[in-house]
């Protein structure tokens, strides 16, 4: 029953320990990035964005467990709710003063909070027409991705080949009761799980910098972690987890 795990653990232990070096310091830099939100005096703003910003962290440990196990396709299910804490992040990056509310459930979800963001970005002068485009251009690709796969295969209910071709036996066509582990697609799954955590680790970070609280060393490092992350898993870009 543990075998996947048992395999995957090897893997990370031989030809995939750069994989395995990233992820760890990326699941560290999200443990900084937290401390400084968690303020000894309460702040609404950084104890709102430090809880989004923990609850990622919690989330996409659980995606790492889960694809240890050979089960990334369930861990798309906790994908999508990263997504939604990623926005609360993004949100409260350009809506400081509404953490308060946003904690009380007076906002509205994270679809309307998208809405509002977009909105929000769009009524930028031209000046700042490199940063339309970045936040636009993510709201949009997170979309794609929730809507197109996550939404469509790992989230709901689906009986698509995308949502069960990993429970039959190839070769006997029969039910397979126990995960297996699949070296390209287990790659495939810790490159997603890093680009969630590179996600998570900006934007946090592009909100405490924005307040004067990001140490110009953790700056640096998460820049380095992003360009590793680019390198390492060039790649798989365009590809799935299939391919």
């Amino acid at each position: 029953m543990f075998e996947a795990r048992q395999r995957a653990l090897n893997a990370l232990d031989n030809e995939l320990s750069s994989e395995r070096e990233l992820i760890n310091e990326c699941f560290d830099m999200t443990r900084k990035l937290i401390a400084i939100f968690d303020t000894p005096e309460f702040d609404p703003l950084m104890a709102a964005a430090g809880t989004a910003t923990l609850k990622c962290r919690y989330l996409l440990l659980g995606v790492y467990e889960l694809s240890l196990d050979g089960l990334g396709q369930e861990a798309g299910a906790l994908l999508r709710v990263v997504q939604e804490y990623l926005i609360v992040i993004e949100y409260l990056y350009w809506e400081p003063e509404k953490a308060v509310e946003l904690v009380e459930g007076k906002v509205g979800n994270a679809g309307k909070l998208a809405m509002k963001l977009a909105e929000l970005v769009e009524g930028l002068g031209p000046e700042y027409k490199a940063i339309k485009q970045a936040v636009l251009g993510h709201l949009n690709a997170q979309k794609n991705l929730r809507e197109n796969y996550l939404h469509t295969f790992a989230a709901h209910m689906s009986f698509a080949p995308e949502a069960r071709g990993h429970l039959i036996d190839a070769k006997t066509l029969r039910a397979r009761l126990d995960p297996v582990f699949a070296a390209v697609t287990f790659r495939w799954n810790l490159s997603a799980c890093c680009s969630f955590l590179i996600d998570v680790i900006f934007h946090a970070a592009q909100l405490l910098q924005k307040h004067n609280k990001l140490p110009a060393a953790y700056a640096e490092q998460i820049q380095l972690l992003q360009e590793r992350n680019s390198l390492l898993f060039e790649d798989l870009m365009g590809t799935n987890a299939e391919s």
